[in-house]
């Protein structure tokens, strides 16, 4: 570098009264309900607008994106962990480069997981895609990852995700099965699946591989939430009690608990 660094700003501090992380069909269910209460929320979204898998995903019969109007919702803005000063939790918060200490007097986390890939020979060939990025891919982006698309895992997602796929011109093939292998060199041309009792081998020259997200379990951690392994899920989930709460002032909603539709 010819010149050193500019200086960072000093981080901002603020205070709220409830903070809800993470914009998407659960978290916007929250705020709706705390704007008809009257009850001052800031609610933190990642990404540049609210809606999550609303707004990209491929769920039949998920409502529609309302977000509260007269609210505080900051988008673009990225939780990056749970911290205490003199054991007031606060949020380590970055938006627009600048690092903010939110204390809260109430947390409700509903920053959903990540998918995961299915175990099976060759999954990291090129052309092998999570089903919601595909998803997204369509939906926000209009972009449709191959001609042929091999739709696999999870049932009720593949079926959602292949209409989806046809409805953008492209051919789905091999919907719900269970991957065995997948086939190509520099990327994927074909797989291999289980299907009605029977093994299949399908040309393709893209997967979408449709599972439950896997809980982003660690602000909850942080925040003194317990997590668990659920057997039914076979995913580590944050342990919550009916109401959804986790720890004291903190709680848990959507896909932090398991997998779930963005309607429930």
């Amino acid at each position: 570098p010819e010149k050193p660094a500019p200086p960072r700003e000093p981080p901002v501090v603020e205070s709220v009264a409830v903070a809800i992380v993470g914009g998407g069909a659960a978290g916007l269910s929250a705020a709706r309900r705390l704007s008809e209460r009257n009850v001052a929320f800031t609610l933190f979204e990642r990404d540049r607008s609210c809606g999550g898998r609303l707004l990209h995903g491929c769920d039949e019969g998920a409502p529609a994106v309302v977000v509260p109007s007269g609210t505080s919702i900051r988008t673009g803005a990225t939780v990056v962990g749970i911290f205490a000063d003199d054991h007031k939790p606060f949020l380590a918060v970055v938006q627009h480069q600048r690092l903010h200490f939110v204390f809260y007097e109430r947390l409700l986390l509903a920053n959903g997981g990540q998918p995961t890939l299915l175990t099976f020979p060759n999954n990291d060939l090129p052309g092998i895609f999570a089903g919601r990025a595909v998803s997204r891919m369509i939906r926000q982006h209009g972009v449709v990852p191959g001609e042929r698309i091999a739709v696999v895992g999870d049932a009720d997602e593949a079926r959602s995700l292949a209409k989806l796929i046809v409805a953008s011109g492209s051919k789905a093939v091999a919907v719900g099965g269970v991957p065995e292998r997948a086939h190509g060199l520099r990327s994927v041309t074909a797989i291999t699946v289980t299907l009605g009792g029977s093994t299949e081998k399908h040309e393709c020259d893209a997967v979408a591989v449709c599972t439950p997200l896997s809980p982003a379990f660690e602000l909850a951690r942080a925040a003194g939430a317990r997590v668990g392994w659920d057997a039914r899920s076979r995913l580590f989930t944050v342990e919550a009690d009916a109401a959804g709460k986790a720890a004291a002032n903190v709680w848990v909603a959507g896909e932090l608990r398991g997998p779930m539709s963005a309607a429930a």
